[in-house]
């Protein structure tokens, strides 16, 4: 029997219907009821997760994670995604999932970093520089340079002066970024992201992961600099549909 399968969304605002998006297309399907069943949450209650590893609030949000697991537990999910790459730092993930194993035993939470690598190391096994475009509590959980590194992958992450930074207003300024405009995304935005991705590939990258669930809605999908995207969202969705067709466990606990 197929896995009822639940969304944390509110991690963006198109976070979850993205996700959701990536899961239908990738179900293997020939009519409506071969589909998957799929229960979206979305939660603005969730407090930001950069903030909160910056120091810039006390509130972790694996709280109001842990209310949308049990929400979607209650009405039955089986398998269960965050798409926020942020939100996998330990700091956060850990309690959440500490509260999954102690609370809902039945239930699979798909990993989104582990899964990326994973991905990597089976269809890029050639790859040995991999540019990192996210948010900076991303940056610097160091989450995916920490899970790349453990198979020799070197990690590139912007690092010129105001580049991080500009990565940062793409994704959170108020009158153009992806959050505040995303359907469509502002023209300015696309650049930025685009501009930052190809300098990540002319510092040797062989290909850049969009490590923010708002990156990808910006991004050319063909690539940029002549490498190409890898996209966690579209991973992780990949991942869910796996586990809920399958008796698969998850990838492992990175």
């Amino acid at each position: 029997m197929r896995k009822i399968v639940g969304i944390v969304g509110g991690v963006g605002p198109m976070a979850g219907v993205d996700l959701h998006r990536r899961i239908i297309r990738l179900t293997v399907a020939r009519s409506d009821s071969e589909h998957l069943e799929v229960l979206l949450h979305t939660n603005p209650l969730i407090p930001d997760r950069t903030a909160f590893l910056l120091g810039r609030t006390s509130e972790n949000p694996a709280r109001q994670i842990i209310r949308s697991v049990d929400i979607l537990g209650a009405a039955g999910c089986r398998v269960v995604g965050i798409p926020c790459n942020t939100a996998h730092a330990p700091e956060i993930l850990d309690p959440v999932s500490e509260h999954i194993a102690r609370s809902w035993p039945g239930m699979t939470m798909a990993r989104m970093v582990a899964e990326t690598v994973s991905y990597i190391r089976a269809a890029m096994p050639g790859v040995r520089r991999v540019g990192i475009l996210a948010t900076t509590g991303t940056i610097i959980s160091g989450i995916y340079r920490d899970a790349l590194a453990r198979y020799g992958i070197e990690a590139i992450v912007p690092d010129q002066a105001g580049e991080q930074d500009k990565v940062m207003a793409a994704i959170y300024d108020r009158s153009f970024g992806i959050k505040a405009v995303s359907d469509p995304v502002d023209p300015r935005a696309r650049g930025i992201v685009m501009e930052a991705a190809s300098g990540l590939a002319a510092r040797g990258a062989q290909a850049v992961i969009l490590g923010c669930t708002e990156l990808p809605l910006a991004a050319d999908t063909s690539g940029a600099g002549g490498v190409p995207f890898i996209i966690p969202t579209e991973i992780l969705a990949a991942a869910m549909v796996r586990l809920a067709t399958s008796k698969e466990g998850p990838t492992g606990p990175l």
